[in-house]
């Protein structure tokens, strides 16, 4: 059996971050659905520290942090699986 081990959601113009161009409902429902349907959910879009606060009251799995298109950081917020194999991450 195929599936999908999560769902991320991203910005595509890099000029504005998630937090930007989503609402504080629609970024909740993501990770609410994910959470529902087994999936792990990651936050992505031009995120920097700052906003770290703001988006753990969504129990997202994964924040990624971006600075200038490199990936600095990815962090576990609520790991659901301890043996991830590594090229998922």
């Amino acid at each position: 059996q195929i599936g999908f081990f999560g769902a991320m959601l991203d910005t595509q113009n890099k000029q504005h971050n998630l937090l930007q161009v989503q609402t504080t409902e629609a970024l909740q429902n993501f990770t609410q659905m994910c959470h529902q349907n087994h999936l792990q959910s990651g936050l992505a879009g031009s995120l920097q520290a700052q906003h770290i606060a703001k988006l753990t009251q969504f129990n997202s799995t994964y924040i990624v942090l971006t600075s200038l298109y490199v990936v600095l950081a990815t962090i576990p917020l609520n790991p659901i699986v301890d043996d991830v194999d590594d090229r998922f991450v």
